[in-house]
């Protein structure tokens, strides 16, 4: 007979009725009135989602516990990242993009946001700089491409994309945004560019 979906525990789903060996922890903190469980069964309580006993007698459960599913056994919290971004914010330089000949000698100061999508999961554990995105690195290969000189922008932000892409290939997505702050236009404004956002195509 199908389970009950909730914050109750369902009939026959007394202590007993599950398989308690002497090295499965008490995690009655977050499984309340089941006495001692295991850390997956305390994760379909906490979830509110039980499903009838297996062939073996061990219980099922909807949560999908993958990498990305990570345990703090001191606080008993189950946490689950969703998603994971590298942001360079406000990186300046000095580059030569424009259509007329006068921009690209004297060139014009720019503005530069980043956001990459990466999985990082890793490195919140291990506080290890090789499982995650050296944003230095990213500044580096950035800085290399605003050197070049340029007639558009969209060329100049297109080119920072496929450049991002091809040096760090675990980078799932980019959003940027490039901004020429004395645009010669006539106009008193902050400046004038070009916004894109890049998910990588697997």
């Amino acid at each position: 007979m199908p389970q009950p979906i909730g914050k109750d525990v369902p009939k026959g789903r007394e202590q007993d009725s599950r398989p308690v060996g002497k090295d499965v922890p008490d995690w009655s903190g977050i499984c309340p009135g089941l006495g001692k469980c295991s850390k997956r069964e305390a994760g379909a309580w906490r979830m509110g989602s039980w499903l009838p006993k297996s062939r073996k007698g061990h219980i099922t459960h909807r949560v999908t516990f993958t990498k990305k599913a990570s345990w703090n056994a001191a606080s008993k919290i189950m946490m689950e990242l969703m998603t994971s971004y590298i942001l360079l914010q406000g990186l300046r330089f000095h580059a030569y993009i424009g259509v007329g000949e006068q921009e690209r000698q004297v060139g014009n100061d720019y503005v530069l946001d980043l956001r990459l999508g990466y999985p990082f999961a890793d490195a919140m554990l291990s506080d290890e700089v090789a499982d995650t995105l050296n944003y230095a690195e990213v500044f580096g290969a950035v800085s290399e491409i605003m050197q070049k000189p340029a007639k558009l922008l969209e060329t100049a932000a297109g080119t920072i994309a496929r450049e991002l892409f091809r040096r760090f290939p675990k980078t799932e997505s980019i959003d940027l945004k490039l901004v020429k702050l004395n645009p010669p236009m006539g106009a008193d404004c902050n400046g004038a560019g070009v916004e894109l956002h890049f998910c990588q195509m697997r």
